[in-house]
């Protein structure tokens, strides 16, 4: 597999930019969700829980993972209510 050139995010990172800042550049860039948390895990070395986290903020979907995933409850509760439904 050959390696990526993520040398413009870490010239970002040594300039002082954090991950959702860089994060905001990547995607302006093009890269998916799954690239996105590759250059995040190599260029700062984050686990996965806060490389998925800076591409939360930086979509504006919430400002924490854990704030996201509290507005995903709802949802999933009303799809296992329907699941549990019997058939029509």
């Amino acid at each position: 597999m050959k390696a990526k050139d993520y040398r413009r995010f870490e010239a970002m990172r040594d300039s002082g930019c954090g991950p959702t800042e860089v994060t905001s550049a990547a995607i302006a860039e093009g890269f998916n969700f799954v690239d996105n948390l590759h250059m995040l895990r190599a260029v700062f070395n984050l686990e996965l829980v806060h490389a998925k986290e800076a591409w939360i903020q930086a979509n504006g979907f919430a400002s924490s993972l854990d704030e996201y995933q509290e507005c995903l409850i709802p949802e999933i509760e009303r799809a296992l209510a329907e699941l549990d439904e019997p058939n029509r």
